[in-house]
């Protein structure tokens, strides 16, 4: 075959290949749903800093907590939506402009309050027309903050019993650990068809190292984290911010080595009944200095729940950074501030 003939063959080849990826794309054929999504991401780079976050839900406790904090900035939040409410535009044009680069939703599925075996009906579709809903806006907003990672957060804290989709040991919904992979997965692909480049969040509530593999494999999630907190207030005792994190870290990590790992809730309350010796103050140095080693672990953010919860009778704790009125609260503030204040 000549050099020339082979040529004009490459080049006739070239152009049927282009012309059926048109066809397949203009007929909706789809790519395999583990498929990698190979868009170019303008969001940050990860570094070798543990970022500051926090967790609020409209712009107000956002301005709140940045006060509290002493800071202009931060580069996280984790909000919290019903999967049947809409999207909270104006908290995510307000986070934007407070210059949050990684927004969380954390999607709670409320509307199947009530219902039995509630991760067998999102398994099977039951809240489909709810999520294609939220990854639409979701996406329609981030065409227009492009610099903003927009993740999702679903079925968060699973491993307990108090939610609908909690699988944890005697809970009233019907549900079992066997259910979490089919409904996860229903919610991103339905999600995902949407939105190709939302992001996942799979975060269980700490404290169980047992195991934390639920059947969800790591193509289907982009952060891994938990939920964990310094309770005193409510078992009456004080852990240390290693104490609280460092053992959920390694478990979940066995599971997902390598996946950015994100603490999406953390607070301190003060010291319970019985328990001398330890402030707030203390528990906020002792937690900058965990985190500037975090960072070895995998630890890429870690968000302060700055939220009073006292008045819950199950949770009985202030875990704001100043807790206005209570002993100790400018110590709290202060020490936060020398430690977090504008820090990157």
């Amino acid at each position: 075959m000549t050099r020339p003939y082979r040529i004009l063959m490459l080049t006739a080849a070239c152009v049927v290949a282009l012309a059926t990826a048109v066809t397949l794309r203009t007929v909706g054929i789809a790519p395999p749903q583990d498929s990698a999504v190979t868009e170019t991401a303008p969001f940050p780079a990860p570094s070798n800093t543990v970022r500051l976050g926090t967790n609020a839900t409209n712009a107000l406790e956002l301005d709140s907590t940045l006060a509290a904090m002493g800071r202009r900035t931060i580069s996280w939040n984790v909000t919290y939506m019903a999967d049947d409410a809409a999207v909270d535009i104006e908290l995510l044009d307000a986070a934007a402009a407070r210059g949050v680069r990684h927004f969380v939703i954390t999607i709670e599925f409320w509307s199947l309050k009530g219902q039995h075996a509630t991760l067998l009906n999102i398994a099977r579709g039951a809240v489909d027309g709810n999520l294609r809903a939220i990854a639409q806006h979701l996406q329609a907003w981030q065409s227009r903050h492009p610099s903003v990672e927009l993740i999702v957060r679903p079925l968060h804290e699973a491993n307990l019993p108090s939610y609908p989709w909690g699988f944890g040991e005697m809970n009233k919904n019907g549900n079992v650990k066997e259910d979490f992979a089919p409904a996860w997965y229903r919610i991103w692909r339905v999600m995902r068809d949407e939105f190709p480049r939302l992001k996942f969040f799979l975060c269980p509530n700490g404290g169980d190292e047992e195991s934390y593999d639920w059947g969800v494999p790591p193509s289907r999630v982009d952060y891994v984290g938990h939920d964990l907190y310094n309770q005193s207030q409510r078992f009456g005792t004080w852990m240390t911010p290693g104490e609280v994190h460092d053992g959920t870290i390694r478990a979940i990590q066995q599971v997902y080595p390598g996946k950015p790992y994100v603490i999406a809730e953390t607070a301190t309350s003060e010291p319970g009944s019985g328990v001398t010796g330890f402030s707030k103050a203390e528990w906020f140095m002792q937690l900058a200095s965990w985190m500037r080693t975090a960072a070895a672990r995998g630890v890429i953010a870690v968000c302060y729940f700055d939220h009073d919860k006292s008045h819950i009778s199950d949770e009985r704790s202030d875990w704001r950074i100043h807790p206005v009125g209570r002993p100790g609260a400018e110590d709290s503030r202060q020490a936060f501030q020398e430690n977090f204040a504008d820090h990157p």
